[in-house]
């Protein structure tokens, strides 16, 4: 099933991990040395405005979440384009530390 029709908790089989912060130095390192640079740019900036140092399945979210509110105030279709794009790569950021977590590597 696709991210969008799931509730993200119940993704997660321990859905405390939702809010678990992890430092997002580590999270860059590990998706660059999988070679997942979209990701790891992502990870960079995904929720800096809530915590500069540890990041969270959960501010992924909700930054994913922003773009869309942000979409719909956009003057211009290239705006649009841009914000949709880069919301993309978030829920792909959000879907791959989901899975991480599953896995325990998160």
């Amino acid at each position: 099933m696709r991210w969008e029709s799931q509730p993200w908790r119940r993704q997660l089989r321990n859905p405390e991990e939702f809010e678990t912060p992890v430092s997002r130095s580590a999270l860059v390192k590990a998706l660059l040395d999988e070679q997942l640079e979209v990701d790891a740019e992502v990870a960079r900036f995904a929720g800096v405005s809530e915590d500069a140092d540890c990041i969270s399945i959960a501010q992924v979210v909700r930054f994913a979440e922003l773009l869309t509110r942000r979409m719909t105030l956009a003057d211009a279709d290239d705006q649009v384009l841009q914000l949709a794009h880069l919301r993309r790569n978030t829920e792909d950021l959000a879907e791959r530390m989901i899975e991480w977590a599953n896995q325990g590597r998160l």
